[in-house]
């Protein structure tokens, strides 16, 4: 969960909260997220509170991109507070609370209280200022008001108590200020032209009913007046009831757009202003400069009043096509020639005529696209003339509009006008034209300069470290004609760096050839940009910007990687042609390119090397990835080092990489430095070759490649029965490693028993061979079994996942009562017959399943210790997983090791019926005799026996399974109940049952409140002494 900047949870919710800032004053706003003058209270100390939430979606209209949220908890109404600042307020004062709200599509419920206190406790025994309850899937502006009767401080909060599983509530724009009156704007605002160009025009507006809250207005309310804006000028002031005014010549009505606006007093409060910007009123006339054709605007009686267009003689665009105005939910509003394919454009665009004050330049700027890819060899030429007919416009040529994409781009065309006066411009589209219509979005006309074009044959080039720049001053100017003067200043920058600002009169002569020197600091490829001037104006267009090669030392870090997407990466590349002839790799931002034969019958020789920067390299190993296309199968190209300063370019342990055909394809390749030092990598195309596609790089990837060798294999971990206390871990260290065809030097292997670092082997180890480690005296210690895991090492690197890991078999004496294991980690499972036998998890129990086969397998307990004259009791509880599957039987026996034949003597049947609540422990008495006894025997009648005499010494319980169904089993128990005459060393009494007025305690030394058979520590009377207590 986002939580807010500081978010308490209070234990005891009558306790106030700590202060944090001063009190606000009136007006007071908040947008509430991330304030953190707000506290949250999660009072039900859930998992789901108030949160900021800073998705501008979320609180849509209501002029906030920010709030806060709750989201809904699917166990738990909400219980959740929002508490603001103190908030300083006067008695007596009645103020307005407002603040914005929206929930998703579930009842919601938010209550806005305010106290003079910040507890939960005082908030909810406060004054209710809303109430939200139910769906508000829309923002929704809400007010309240509240008077307070004691000056001071004040704090309000959002209590979300919705039900739970709900969704969200948001809220947003909290503010406090004095209740002022003030009525809502006029609506419903229209503005009627008078009929026939006539210089009037009629508004109508509906006078509001409510305030500037949406609340009714007060009842008796009186409209004091109205008063109506022209163009931000206060024209007229009516009387109350209005409801309709017609502006004229008189009132100062002009020919043209107006904005007008409706303002409405109402019990002395005026409303805000309410506007619509009209269609041209008056008789057409000529209009100023700067003109905007405000085409988003343009209605399609705009377009009919001020547009004309003229249809030459070779035109087809008649009818549906040519000129006109266009709109669409997708483009809006758009000038558009209408085409189609295969006819021919002849069509004059005549604008609204137009004031131009003054002799000069002028400059008309155009927005537009094409609509589509079709061919469309339209050409758009600009023209001015002082009559709307096509033999006057077409002596008035002023330039042409550079064609424009299918994308919105600006066009800008610059024109000198001779005289003032009022002229006519327009547009003239002519030429073949297809299916893609030529669209203008925007288009205007406005007052210019002259100034320079941009200079031209820019270059630079390098000599040690001094960039040399060099360019030609441009001639023309922005107009497309000569100069007429030289050049004001040219300023030099290096990046956003001014370098040196240029002005002496020689080397600003228009069209002369100039040059610079630079001495940029440090490395790397600097971008010179050239900005001349004239008449202190900036030249127009696209400023000239040139790239330099790379400057200073080229080496590069590793790791290394490139598109060749910029000319800085392209720079640091060199193309040598091994046969003497200039290297024919080319770069462009699509990559490295060279060039192959691809008609039948033609065959080249290659020999062309591509090299990268060089890069200071280690004695390692590096894995270059491509990604590459083109040649052909049987024309594998070479990878190899280079040792940078080798003037033969000679490819150093050199890999080969078969090409791909057509297909673009990444590939890694391994290369070693057999010595530290500087290399480049080399790309070498070499042979004879024909009819193939060219060949093609698109990325390049060069970094440093540890050797990390492949896991171990055939672990395996025995006992010596010399000596069960140690146990031997052999591997074999693996012989291939992350690199191809290389041979690891195993440095070290970590051996780890039970996750835990038992040993480092750093001698005899061999790639491919067997190793070993002794496991000594780990059955003394920790008798058991135990998870052995071998991690092989170059250096400091080894495989990060897949470690061989092996159970070993048990390992130390055998168990001794009491043993109540967990889980049964410490059994054996064993297949008689095929693969499938018991499973063994960690959850504590064990299991088998046969569906459509019996299973045959064993599950048998580590060996246990049986003393001469003892008692044992061994139980398992067998049982379903669930009511609706198919029980299934097993066999208990006694043995002393787990295999099949050393399980001699059957114990029973156990059946899982019941499921684990219901279920019965399996329970058994072994009791230990003489150990020349010669197996363990039943004591009683058959299959009723439950006691069972075997030789003193080790034994093992096997359970066998070999039916259809499932079963269960858990719980399994061994547990001495009867303990030799002569007890152990240390016992110095034998009770039959816990002596009441003592206190015992296990050999852990933990207290145990009902001791059952076992050994105790007992203390009673201030004495402590080791006790043995029977069943």
């Amino acid at each position: 969960m986002t939580l807010l900047k500081r978010i308490m949870i209070v234990s005891c919710l009558g306790l106030p909260l700590l202060a944090t800032a001063q009190s606000k004053s009136v007006p007071y706003t908040s947008a509430l997220a991330n304030d953190a003058d707000w506290t949250v209270v999660n009072a039900n100390d859930d998992a789901k509170t108030w949160e900021a939430d800073n998705t501008a979606s979320d609180f849509s209209g209501t002029g906030f991109s920010s709030g806060i949220k709750y989201s809904w908890n699917s166990s738990q109404a909400a219980d959740d507070w929002y508490i603001s600042p103190a908030i300083t307020l006067e008695a007596g004062k009645e103020y307005k609370i407002k603040y914005w709200f929206k929930t998703g599509g579930y009842i919601e419920k938010c209550t806005l209280y305010c106290a003079d206190a910040n507890t939960t406790e005082a908030l909810a025994a406060g004054t209710v200022i809303d109430d939200k309850n139910g769906k508000f899937q829309t923002a929704t502006l809400s007010a309240g008001v509240f008077t307070p009767e004691t000056s001071g401080d004040y704090h309000f909060a959002f209590y979300a108590h919705s039900d739970k599983d709900m969704y969200y509530m948001y809220v947003t724009g909290f503010s406090i200020a004095e209740n002022v009156f003030a009525p809502g704007a006029p609506t419903d605002i229209t503005v009627t032209p008078g009929a026939d160009n006539a210089l009037s025009a009629t508004l109508s507006w509906t006078l509001p009913t409510v305030d500037n809250d949406g609340a009714p207005l007060p009842e008796g309310y009186t409209v004091n007046n109205v008063k109506i804006y022209r163009d931000d000028v206060l024209v007229a002031t009516l009387d109350g009831g209005a409801t309709t005014w017609t502006d004229t010549a008189e009132a100062g009505l002009t020919p043209g757009k107006h904005l007008y606006e409706v303002q409405v007093t109402i019990n002395d409060a005026q409303s805000a202003r309410a506007g619509v910007t009209s269609s041209w009123i008056g008789p057409i006339v000529a209009q100023n400069i700067p003109w905007d054709a405000a085409i988003a605007n343009m209605t399609e009686t705009d377009f009919n009043d001020f547009y004309t267009e003229l249809i030459g003689d070779v035109s087809t665009l008649t009818g549906s096509y040519g000129w006109q105005r266009s709109s669409s939910s997708y483009n809006g509003n758009e000038i558009i020639l209408s085409c189609a394919s295969n006819k021919r454009a002849d069509n004059w665009l005549v604008l609204p005529k137009l004031v131009f004050p003054e002799a000069g330049v002028y400059k008309l700027s155009l927005n537009g696209k094409y609509s589509n890819y079709d061919v469309n060899e339209v050409v758009l030429d600009f023209y001015l003339g002082s009559e709307k007919t096509i033999e006057n416009l077409s002596a008035g040529l002023k330039g042409t509009i550079e064609r424009m994409p299918t994308a919105y781009v600006d066009r800008e065309l610059y024109f000198r006008v001779s005289e003032a006066g009022e002229y006519y411009p327009a547009l003239y589209a002519s030429g073949k034209t297809g299916s893609s219509d030529l669209c203008i979005k925007s288009m205007k006309i406005e007052k210019s300069f002259e100034t320079c074009s941009q200079p031209t044959d820019l270059t630079v080039t390098d000599a040690d470290g001094t960039v040399t720049i060099s360019w030609t001053n441009p001639a023309t100017n922005n107009m497309g004609t000569a100069l007429s003067g030289n050049l004001s200043k040219i300023e030099i920058l290096r990046g956003e760096e001014l370098i040196e600002t240029i002005t002496d009169e020689a080397r600003l002569a228009a069209g002369a050839e100039v040059s610079t020197t630079d001495t940029p600091a440090g490395n790397g490829v600097f971008t010179y940009t050239v900005r001349p001037y004239f008449d202190g104006h900036e030249a127009s267009g696209t400023p000239a910007t040139v790239t330099s090669p790379w400057i200073g030392d080229p080496t590069q870090t590793l790791p290394y990687t490139t598109n060749f997407g910029t000319q800085t990466e392209r720079s640091l590349f060199t193309a040598v042609g091994m046969s003497g002839n200039e290297g024919t790799w080319t770069l462009s931002n699509d990559g490295a390119e060279l060039e192959t034969p691809t008609g039948d019958g033609n065959t080249r020789t290659l020999n062309d090397l591509l090299m990268t920067p060089p890069f200071d390299l280690d004695e390692a190993y590096y894995k270059v990835t491509v990604s590459l296309k083109g040649g052909k199968e049987a024309f594998p190209i070479k990878f190899g080092l280079v040792a940078d300063g080798d003037e033969n370019h000679i490819l150093v342990n050199p890999q080969t990489l078969p090409m791909t055909g057509y297909v673009m394809s990444s590939k890694e390749i391994y290369l070693k430095a057999d010595a530290a030092g500087k290399y480049r990598l080399g790309i070498l195309a070499e042979g004879e070759i024909a009819n193939c596609a060219n060949i093609f790089i698109t990325h390049l990837e060069v970094r440093e490649q540890p050797v990390t060798p492949a896991v171990a294999t055939d672990l395996t971990v025995t006992v010596d029965p010399e000596d069960i206390y140690s146990a031997t871990v052999t591997w074999k260290n693996p012989a291939t490693c992350n690199i191809p065809n290389v041979v690891p030097a195993i440095t070290k292997v970590e051996i780890l028993r039970d996750d835990e670092l038992l040993a480092t082997v750093t001698e005899g180890l061999v790639a491919g061979e067997m190793s070993s480690y002794t496991d000594t005296g780990v059955g003394a210690e920790h008798p058991g079994k135990h998870n052995y895991e071998v991690k092989a090492y170059t250096g400091e690197n080894t495989a990060s996942y897949n470690h061989p890991k092996v159970l070993s078999p048990w390992i130390g004496d055998a168990v001794k009562a009491p043993y109540e294991p967990e889980n049964f980690q410490d059994f054996e499972t064993v297949a008689v017959t095929g693969t499938r036998t018991w499973s063994i998890n960690s959850y504590g129990y064990a299991y088998f399943w046969g569906t459509s086969t019996p299973i045959n397998a064993w599950l048998f307990s580590p060996l246990m210790q049986v003393e001469k004259g003892a008692e044992y009791e061994i139980s398992i509880t067998p049982y379903l997983m669930s009511e609706y599957y198919d029980p299934a039987s097993f066999k208990a026996f006694i043995g002393n090791a787990a295999t099949n034949d050393a399980m001699t003597t059957e114990v029973g049947t156990l059946t899982g019926s019941q499921i684990l609540t219901e279920a019965e422990p399996f329970t058994f008495t072994v009791r230990g005799v003489d150990a020349d006894e010669p197996a363990a025997t039943a004591e009683g009648e058959g299959d009723t026996a439950t006691a069972f005499s075997v030789p003193a010494g080790n034994i093992c319980v096997g359970f066998y399974a070999n039916e259809l169904g499932e079963c269960y089993v858990r719980n399994f128990k061994f547990i001495q109940t009867v303990f030799p005459v002569n007890p152990p060393s240390g016992i110095t009494e034998i009770e039959a049952a816990a002596d009441g007025d003592a206190t015992y305690y296990n050999l852990q030394g933990i207290r145990v409140l009902n001791p059952q058979g076992g050994i105790y520590i007992r203390v009673k009377d201030g004495r402590s002494q080791k006790v043995i207590i029977r069943k």
